[in-house]
């Protein structure tokens, strides 16, 4: 029915032999859904450039986008269990969502290639357990990448008259 999977991951084998009745039982659950956006900040206070922070997990949908924040779109969002691998470009608002799944451990990760020059993504995957009927948020933060301006103080300035 609508909302529901199968507990196990469909062909199934079916043996059936001439003259007989074989019973075939098809466990169902609630389906999961995770979904998400890629944000890409103007500034950020943090620290160094690690890539270890935890994606931002639970915020739920409809939070305010703060100033200087704004969604990416055309980003790449993979979500994979070792059996189903789905694939989702972000909107033009960076949203990106992936419904009907099985419940499970689930590792959502994004592709950092098309990302602008000078960004990082603070982490680029995420591990979850979804739970039957879970709908689970995720958010990946992209940040500026600190860059170093060295200014040199040499030299003299000649003002020629003409």
């Amino acid at each position: 029915g609508l909302g529901r999977v199968t507990e196990r991951r469909p062909p199934f084998a079916v043996t059936v032999e001439g003259g007989r009745t074989t019973r075939v039982e098809i466990g169902v659950v609630r389906s999961a859904s995770i979904s998400g956006q890629v944000r890409m900040f103007d500034s950020w206070n943090g620290e160094a450039e690690t890539g270890t922070a935890s994606v931002l997990v639970g915020l739920g949908k409809g939070k305010e986008t703060p100033a200087g924040v704004r969604g990416l779109a055309d980003v790449l969002v993979e979500a994979t269990n070792g059996e189903y691998s789905l694939a989702r470009y972000t909107t033009s608002r960076g949203d990106f969502d992936f419904s009907g799944l099985p419940p499970g451990r689930w590792v959502v990760s994004i592709y950092p290639e098309g990302l602008p020059h000078y960004y990082f993504v603070e982490a680029d995957e995420v591990t979850l357990e979804v739970g039957p009927g879970d709908d689970v948020h995720v958010v990946f933060r992209i940040l500026p990448r600190r860059r170093h301006i060295n200014m040199l103080d040499e030299g003299e300035i000649k003002l020629e008259r003409r």
